[in-house]
């Protein structure tokens, strides 16, 4: 099974494709919320992956809880 965004285009279109991959650049309690955020909404990173290691909680329409990320990224920094 295919996981990943599906974007419909029109025939005879040029289409560029970017894909995730590698160990990524950084420490990732340090990248963007914003950021990962978009990384969730393009189903390159799950909801669980964005709270698990990148200590980005996300609201139920996916806005990022900005007062929860803080602590949780608090307390993932304390456990490292």
């Amino acid at each position: 099974m295919m996981h990943g965004s599906h974007k419909p285009v029109s025939a005879n279109s040029d289409v560029i494709v970017r894909t995730g991959g590698g160990g990524g650049w950084g420490e990732p309690l340090e990248r963007d919320p914003e950021r990962v955020r978009w990384d969730v909404l393009e189903e390159l990173v799950s909801r669980e992956a964005a709270r698990d290691l990148y200590g980005v909680e996300l609201k139920e329409d996916l806005a990022v809880d900005q007062a929860a990320t803080r602590e949780l990224r608090r307390k993932l920094g304390r456990a490292a």
